[in-house]
C-alpha cells in the first residue's frame, strides 16, 4: 500500500518505512539518513503504469513529461504492473493507491568489483583478482567472451606479435602453439584462461548507466539483460572499465557515401575475399587490418586498391619480433635506427608507390602516441608488383560507384571496405567519468599512470599497447584493489 497525503503545501508519500517528500518540484527520498533529489509533476497527476514491468527505483523514470532520477540504497524487488496514482483533489486529503506487484525481473547485486567488458582486458583483470581471491563479476554485452576476435575478425588473422609478448597474466601460451598465434588458437587460449581462473561472466548484459551513488559512495550500474529484457542493478566499491578502445566501429564522414551504390562495410564484417573475385575493391586504411585485408583480397582474385592517407612504418612480423627482443637490451632510439635500416634493406624506397615513412622511429611513435607500425604480411610486395594500387585520401563519392580522390583521380569500385578502426563507447554509459576519462572517452593520465582514477574507478585496455599493455593494467589494478582491502582489514584488526 502506498499512502499519498498533502501535508501543508507539500506532498508526502509513504511506503512501509520509506518516506518521499515532494517539495516545490523537488523529491527528497529518505531511507534512514539518505536523501536523493529528483523532479515530479505538479499536482502528482500520473496516468497508467508508473514504472512499468521492467523498471524500478534506481532508473531514470518518466512520469508524464517529467524525469525523476531515483537512487536508493535498497531497491524494491518488485515490478509494478498496474499502478495508478490518482490526482489529489484536496490539499489535506489522503489517497490510497493499491500496487499490483508481481515478482520483478530486476534485482540488486552487491559485489566488491564489477568489470565491464569480457574482452582480453576484462578477462585478464578478473583472472588477476581471482588469483588474489577477490570476488568480482564481469558484465559482457555480447553472448561470448572476446567477441571482437570471435565474431568480427577476418579468417586469416593472427597475433602480429610473438606469443611471448601476448600472453595474459599468470598463464603463458602452450609451448606447442606457434610463435605467431592464429585467431582460432587464441580463442582456445582465452577459453582455457577463463576456465583455469574460474572467471564469472554475465553475458548479454548491457550497462545502460554507471554512476556514484551519493548515499553509499559506491558505484551503481544499471544493466539490461539483452536476452530477457530484464533489468538488474549492480553495486560495487570498485569499477573496472574494460570495454576498451574498440567498442564501436568507426567509419569517417565522406561526402556522398550515403548515395554509394556499391557494397560498403567496416572491416569487422569482412571474413575473406571469396565473394570479391574479379570485383574492383577499395580498402580504406593502411594499418594492420587494412594492409592484410588488401593482401587477402588480391590473393582471392579481386582487383584491389588501398587508400593510404598518412605516413607509415611497415615491417614483417619477424622484424617486429626481433625489435621487441632488442628493446630489452638497448634504448628505443638505437632499436628504431636498426628497425628503419632493416625496413629499407627489405623494401627499398617505397615513396614512388605512395608509401612514405615517418621521420620519427616506429617504437618512439608507439610510446609517444600509441601509433603502431604496420605489420606487412605480403601486401607491400603486391603493391610493388602493381597487384594492389595505392590511392591518396578520398575527396568524395560521385554518382553510382565512382570514388574521387584528393589528387583529382576518379575510379569505379564495386565495394569499399573501411579498415578505419574503432572508437570507445565509455561516455555513453559512464556518467561520472571525469575523474579518469577525457571528453574523447580515453584516460586523462598518460601511460604508465593511466589505469587508475578516483573513487575506486580503474580502466584496463586503454593504453594502446596491445596485449602486453593489457597485462600491465590488469596486474596493477588487481594489486591496487588488494592493497586497499588488505589495508582496511589491518586497520580494523590493529
Amino acid at each position: 500500500m502506498w499512502e499519498i497525503c498533502h501535508v501543508g503545501g507539500d506532498i508526502e508519500v509513504v511506503y512501509k518505512d520509506v518516506v518521499v517528500h515532494m517539495v516545490g518540484g523537488k523529491v527528497y527520498r529518505h531511507f534512514g539518513s539518505i536523501e536523493v533529489y529528483g523532479m515530479v509533476l505538479e499536482g502528482l497527476v500520473v496516468e497508467g503504469c508508473v514504472w512499468g514491468i521492467s523498471h524500478i527505483l534506481g532508473f531514470d523514470i518518466h512520469i508524464g513529461e517529467s524525469l525523476a532520477r531515483c537512487s536508493m540504497k535498497e531497491v524494491f524487488a518488485m515490478s509494478i504492473a498496474h499502478t495508478q496514482l490518482n490526482h489529489v483533489h484536496s490539499r489535506h486529503s489522503t489517497v490510497v493507491a493499491e500496487l499490483d506487484a508481481t515478482q520483478s525481473s530486476m534485482q540488486i547485486i552487491e559485489v566488491p568489483v564489477v568489470i565491464v567488458g569480457a574482452g582480453p582486458a576484462g578477462i585478464a583483470t578478473a583472472g588477476c583478482l581471482n588469483k588474489l581471491k577477490i570476488f568480482n563479476i564481469v558484465l559482457e554485452k555480447d553472448d561470448c567472451p572476446v567477441s571482437l576476435w570471435r565474431k568480427r575478425a577476418y579468417d586469416r588473422l593472427k597475433l602480429h606479435l610473438g606469443k611471448d609478448f601476448c600472453s595474459l597474466p599468470h598463464y603463458p601460451f602452450p609451448s606447442d602453439f606457434p610463435n605467431f598465434v592464429p585467431r582460432v588458437d587464441f580463442l582456445r587460449y582465452i577459453d582455457s584462461y577463463i576456465a583455469h581462473f574460474g572467471i564469472d561472466i554475465n553475458y548479454n548484459c548491457s550497462v545502460d548507466s554507471a554512476f556514484i551513488d551519493q548515499s553509499s559512495g559506491k558505484w551503481r550500474l544499471l544493466v539490461t539483460n539483452n536476452s530477457s529484457g530484464a533489468g538488474e542493478i549492480y553495486e560495487a566499491e570498485f569499477l573496472v572499465v574494460a570495454s576498451g578502445e574498440n567498442s564501436e566501429e568507426y567509419i569517417p564522414n565522406i561526402k556522398g557515401l550515403e548515395n554509394y551504390q556499391g557494397e560498403s562495410m567496416h572491416c569487422s564484417k569482412y571474413l575473406n575475399g571469396r565473394e570479391m573475385y574479379k570485383k574492383n575493391v577499395l580498402v580504406v586504411g593502411c594499418g594492420n587490418s587494412g594492409m592484410e585485408i588488401a593482401y587477402d583480397l588480391s590473393t582471392w582474385g579481386a582487383y584491389t586498391s588501398i587508400v593510404i592517407r598518412s605516413q607509415v612504418h611497415y615491417f614483417s612480423k619477424e622484424m617486429v619480433y626481433a625489435g621487441m627482443l632488442l628493446l630489452k637490451h638497448f634504448t628505443v632510439e638505437k632499436v628504431d635506427k636498426i628497425m628503419i635500416v632493416m625496413s629499407k634493406l627489405k623494401y627499398g624506397n617505397m615513396s614512388k608507390y605512395g608509401l612514405m615513412r615517418p621521420k620519427e622511429g616506429p617504437f618512439a611513435l608507439k610510446i609517444k602516441g600509441g601509433t603502431t607500425p604496420t605489420i606487412d604480411v605480403g601486401c607491400v610486395e603486391k603493391i610493388k608488383k602493381g597487384k594492389v594500387k595505392v590511392y591518396p585520401d578520398i575527396s568524395s563519392i560521385k554518382e553510382g560507384k565512382v570514388v574521387k580522390f584528393v589528387d583529382g583521380q576518379h575510379a569505379h569500385f564495386d565495394a569499399i571496405i573501411f579498415a578505419t578502426g574503432y572508437k570507445t563507447n565509455v561516455l555513453k554509459w559512464l556518467k561520472d567519468y571525469k575523474g579518469l576519462f577525457n571528453e574523447n572517452g580515453m584516460p586523462k593520465p598518460s601511460y604508465p599512470n593511466h589505469w587508475k582514477g578516483e573513487h575506486g574507478i580503474y580502466n584496463a585496455g586503454f593504453s594502446r599497447r596491445g596485449l602486453e599493455g593489457i597485462s600491465f593494467d590488469a596486474m596493477k589494478i588487481a594489486n591496487d584493489i588488494n592493497f586497499t582491502l588488505t589495508s582496511r582489514v589491518n586497520q580494523i584488526t590493529s
